[in-house]
């Protein structure tokens, strides 16, 4: 791969252990945004073709992802190369029986969250917004430091957000708080209205004012 005019890195003759990328990929952090165009260089190559580019690459998106202000900043696009990465990390540097749900907790923190996430985008992929956000939910009790990028993605990913109430949905949500007014919290008529259709589909919005 190339990356810093042109050099190739890591150096085909001189090969690097993962612990000596790992303390090269730290020393990047004290610029987060030039690690971050490093990052997306990297990615940019076919970096899952070899295994001492993909440990290298692998590096440099943990040192940028522990380093990211999630909560300030965010950075969606950091957070979809993570799942990239490790969806080409895992399976070939874990045997198959590890990646599954009874035993990771057998991968080092970091890659359960990975395996979770990978998980979690595949499902946004196939239209499962519900199973996406199950998945993310999971990763914390897996990786509770990930919490920053958990929230970060569950408040920022566009397929996982409610679209707003329509006007008709808002009118019909203001006649029934009316009809609600008129009665105690007890009387069976409100009992009745909860158990409607038409409540059903407004509850969220008048619960959420309650």
């Amino acid at each position: 791969m190339h990356w810093f005019g042109g050099v190739t890195f890591p150096l085909p003759e001189k090969p690097l252990n993962i612990e000596e990328m790992d303390k090269l990929a730290a020393r990047l952090t004290q610029d987060k945004e030039v690690l971050l165009t490093i990052v997306e260089k990297a990615v940019s190559k076919d970096f899952a073709g070899s295994w001492p580019v993909l440990a290298w690459v692998r590096g440099l998106v943990l040192a940028a992802m522990q380093v990211w202000n999630w909560k300030k900043d965010g950075n969606l696009e950091l957070a979809k190369i993570f799942v990239r990465v490790e969806k080409a990390f895992l399976p070939g540097y874990y045997a198959p029986e590890l990646l599954r749900e009874g035993n990771l907790c057998l991968l080092p923190p970091v890659h359960r969250f990975g395996w979770y996430s990978v998980q979690a985008f595949d499902n946004l992929e196939a239209g499962d917004a519900a199973a996406c956000v199950r998945c993310l939910r999971e990763s914390l009790a897996a990786c509770n430091v990930a919490k920053d990028v958990v929230e970060f993605l569950l408040s920022s990913l566009p397929e996982l957000q409610t679209p707003p109430p329509s006007p008709e949905l808002l009118e019909m949500a203001e006649k029934v708080r009316t009809v609600l007014a008129m009665y105690p919290a007890d009387d069976p008529a409100v009992m009745a209205l909860k158990a409607s259709p038409v409540y059903q589909k407004v509850a969220y919005l008048i619960e959420d004012d309650i």
